[in-house]
Order: structure tokens, then sequence, then C-alpha cells
């Protein structure tokens, strides 16, 4: 398989999504599958970071993927935090932002940056509670 999905902490409130290689909408969709069902598994807020550092190619069209993979995340699904040091990829994640508003999605160069927003994104939450 072209990517893995796994718990980034022992907490589970992080997914780390990490894809390689050529990744076709189907195997993107099969990822969200997996990232869904971690999601579900739980009952608090989970952040997922999208690791694609090591992809090579988009082969496919992901606007209709992406908008299937939208209308069935769980409500506790928090920030995406895509990990891919590329222009094309920032340029794809404002596409989306724009059309699917209910996925908060934000891009980092590493993924040391995507923990630290998830930090972050977790005491601007706690504060908001309070």
């Amino acid at each position: 398989m072209p990517f893995e999905v796994v718990w980034a902490n022992d907490e589970k409130t992080i997914i780390h999504e990490i894809y390689q290689g050529v990744i076709t909408p189907d195997e993107y969709l099969l990822a969200s599958n997996e990232t869904n069902a971690l999601l579900t598994s739980v009952t608090h807020t989970v952040d997922v970071i999208a690791d694609g550092r090591q992809i090579t190619l988009l082969r496919g069209n992901f606007l209709v993927t992406v908008q299937k993979v939208s209308s069935k995340t769980p409500k506790n699904q928090g920030a995406i935090v895509v990990v891919k040091p590329d222009r094309m990829i920032e340029i794809f994640v404002s596409i989306i932002t724009r059309l699917f508003p209910n996925l908060e999605i934000h891009t980092t160069k590493t993924v040391e940056e995507a923990f630290a927003f998830i930090t972050a994104k977790n005491q601007e939450r706690a504060t908001d509670i309070l």
C-alpha cells in the first residue's frame, strides 16, 4: 500500500497518514476510510497529519474524491494538516478549502511544524472552552 494510517500519540488525539509514491483517488479514499475508522473509535476531537513528503505523483481527479470524503467526515475530526513542501499542494489545498469549507485544512513544510500547529490549535480549543 502506498499509505499508512496510524495513531501519532498514545492519547489518540492525532492521526498520522503517511503517503508515498504515486497516489490515486481510490488509494486516498481507502486511507480516508482507515482514518474515519480511527476517528469513530474515540469520542474526543482528533486532528490529522497528512504526510505527503514522499508523494511523487497525484494521479486522477481528487476533487470528486475529496467531496465524497468530506461528506463522510466524522464530527470529531479537528484540523487536517498537510505536510508537503510544494507550492502545487498549497494551491490545491487552497482550492479544497474554498470548495469544502467544512474541512479545516492547513499546510506545513515539516511534520514538526504540523505537530506545533496542532499543539497551538489544542491550546486555542482549551481557551475557547473556558
